[in-house]
């Protein structure tokens, strides 16, 4: 089954230049099984790959023959502008704000429970360099927590779907984590403890994020959609296959809180179609909070 449909270039309307490609699908394979639960640190280590690519495309550019990367750019001597979707980060060497920066989504795609595909996707699109970038990657380094240093192999697709999915239902296929901790007393406390009471605060600051991510869907929409979690024994389920607690749920950065934030899987059903893809939540940018078209 598939899991993310996706487009290598929006359609333009007629009279206007054709608009960045937004969607960059590569194939993954290594030799060393890499599941679905190690999605944020397949996320990280390409967006680490990436990033190296891209400052040898500029560098190049910039300093042609004379570029060095391990000496003179590690050394300060040759500085590179690393404002760029791939990096999240502006002009000002800030990180963007807007979620248009790039997504890393690995993924799924046969259904064997291993990643098999990365997908790469950015609301503001993909410039030249940045695509160079992108045809420049042959491999991903891995830290994985069961199998070592390890490397995956990516190639450059050459086809993808031609339109953006669209469906009414679209159910998790990594955890959906929240972006706020449940109070533990006072008023507004939450006992995450109790199945209902947990799964309510989930379910809202799930809701709260498609509004505030998804502003092209409307709040109408959004307000009559029917949130409901993906259980089995009282536990959320993710593909029918993980629990949410299986996952890695927090990246290789110091203080990360990934793995202590509410976290849980859903389906969504939409009143009406709604377009894809939908990604939301903390580490969104790194494949978490990923959900699913269904077909009718």
């Amino acid at each position: 089954m598939k899991t993310l449909e996706v487009q290598l270039e929006r359609r333009s309307p007629p009279g206007e230049s054709p608009s960045l490609p937004q969607v960059v699908c590569l194939s993954l394979d290594s030799t060393v099984p890499t599941f679905a639960t190690d999605t944020i640190l397949v996320a990280e280590a390409s967006r680490r790959a990436l990033i190296s690519c891209l400052v040898n495309v500029r560098g190049r550019a910039q300093y042609g023959e004379e570029w060095d990367y391990r000496g003179r750019h590690q050394s300060g001597e040759q500085p590179i502008d690393l404002e760029s979707v791939l990096t999240g980060k502006d002009a000002h060497g800030d990180p963007r704000t807007g979620h248009t920066h790039a997504y890393f989504l690995p993924t799924d795609e046969n259904g064997d429970g291993r990643i098999d595909r990365l997908t790469l996707f950015s609301r503001s699109g993909f410039h030249a360099d940045e695509l160079q970038a992108i045809d420049m990657l042959q491999e991903i380094r891995l830290q994985s927590r069961e199998n070592g240093a390890y490397s995956i192999r990516a190639v450059r697709m050459q086809s993808a779907a031609e339109t953006a999915r669209v469906a009414r239902t679209w159910i998790s296929i990594t955890p959906y984590i929240a972006t706020r901790h449940a109070k533990a007393r006072g008023r507004e406390r939450v006992d995450m403890g109790d199945w209902n009471s947990c799964v309510a605060f989930i379910a809202a600051d799930l809701r709260a994020q498609l509004a505030a991510v998804r502003a092209d869907i409307a709040a109408e929409i959004i307000d009559q959609a029917i949130i409901a979690p993906l259980s089995c024994e009282g536990k959320f389920q993710v593909a029918d296959r993980w629990s949410a607690g299986e996952f890695v749920r927090s990246r290789a950065k110091l203080g990360d809180d990934g793995a202590r934030r509410p976290a849980g899987a859903f389906r969504i059903d939409f009143p009406m179609e709604v377009e894809g893809p939908i990604v939301i939540g903390t580490h969104a940018h790194f494949g978490m909070g990923l959900f699913s078209p269904q077909s009718p």
